[in-house]
């Protein structure tokens, strides 16, 4: 959970402030906790269990594509 609460507070943040930094850490982060549900808790938890928790990180992450989407980059001239 803390794992998820600093990617959601960093793709966040870093869409606010149109800084791609701290957007891709937020992602990257987030991307972590998604393969540690798929190696890890998908093989030490139940059917259902597992298929909630499935559940629930594609809505974290459908809240978080809604509230935070992907800084326009910066033009270089």
């Amino acid at each position: 959970i803390i794992w998820t609460l600093l990617g959601f507070t960093f793709w966040v943040y870093g869409s606010k402030k149109r800084c791609h930094l701290m957007w891709n850490i937020g992602a990257a982060l987030m991307g972590l906790v998604l393969l540690k549900l798929l190696l890890i808790d998908r093989s030490n938890l139940g059917n259902v269990t597992g298929i909630i928790s499935f559940i629930g990180y594609g809505l974290f992450c459908l809240v978080i594509g809604y509230l935070a989407p992907q800084p326009p980059k910066e033009q270089q001239e």
